[in-house]
């Protein structure tokens, strides 16, 4: 198959610039397509993602963009439409994000630091376990399934390989350990991770009564209750795939257990 132009409308971004951000292979443009004369769904501001490749490469465009803007900025970009000359458009429905009012802003100050960005992250493997739980988990139609999601990213990073010792404890011990910046900030990661594993088994095992404790007797069928729930640990799964990427092991669970013994002894576990 031949390469072919392409137009990834991103719903919701807004830049400062008026010329869009050269990232590359692929650009962000202000330019409208031509490829179709109806205007695409939900497009508010008129930035695309834009360049030329294979349409299988034009679908990892689309994930890709979506996966290093969410790891740039604790917002979730959207962007569910592949638009090509003389084609019918590509519709990925699965991509139709909670949040959808909420825009992605990119300020003149945050351009060159986006791009910056773009360059080293865009080499992360989307396929990696927690890396696809992470981006994909704001497209679930049910949002307590999307703070599973975020918690299975994080055991991914946290317990690799499960040897010895009860999970939750590793689970909440290394995060709050390696994403903590200082005592207050640990003691405080702790209890919020904590809080969503226990809330997790809760839900997996079918046990409703501990789920319902856990909630306070807050509404289930509420969106908000679940997005207050998951919208730090969105925050923590972000921080913690930047972290090993960083450190070269975000595919490697004999490196990843490596490390954690390393920055997070035995005896730190609890």
């Amino acid at each position: 198959m031949s390469e072919e132009k392409f137009f990834i409308p991103i719903e919701n971004l807004v830049l400062d610039s008026t010329e869009g951000l050269n990232l590359g292979k692929i650009q962000i443009s202000p330019a409208k397509p031509q490829v179709y004369k109806a205007k695409p769904r939900i497009h508010r501001f008129g930035y695309y993602l834009t360049g030329s490749a294979e349409e299988e490469e034009q679908r990892k465009f689309l994930e890709k963009i979506l996966i290093v803007m969410k790891l740039f900025k604790d917002k979730v970009p959207h962007a569910s439409i592949i638009l090509r000359d003389g084609k019918p458009p590509l519709s990925l429905n699965y991509y139709i994000a909670w949040n959808n009012n909420d825009t992605y802003y990119i300020s003149k100050d945050e351009e060159s630091s986006f791009a910056d960005f773009w360059r080293k992250y865009q080499a992360i493997n989307q396929s990696n376990f927690a890396v696809r739980r992470f981006y994909k988990a704001d497209f679930r139609p049910l949002k307590s399934d999307y703070l599973l999601d975020y918690v299975q990213a994080l055991e991914y990073l946290f317990v690799p390989l499960s040897t010895g010792g009860k999970k939750i404890d590793k689970f909440r011990s290394r995060g709050s350990i390696v994403l903590g910046r200082n005592h207050e900030d640990k003691i405080k990661i702790f209890c919020e991770l904590n809080q969503a594993y226990k809330l997790r088994n809760s839900i997996v095992h079918g046990d409703d009564t501990e789920r319902d404790n856990l909630l306070k007797n807050r509404d289930i069928n509420d969106p908000e209750v679940w997005e207050a729930e998951a919208v730090q640990i969105r925050h923590y799964c972000r921080r913690a795939i930047i972290y090993f990427f960083d450190n070269e092991c975000l595919d490697d669970a004999e490196k990843r257990l490596a490390l954690l013994e390393k920055e997070v002894p035995e005896s730190e576990i609890r």
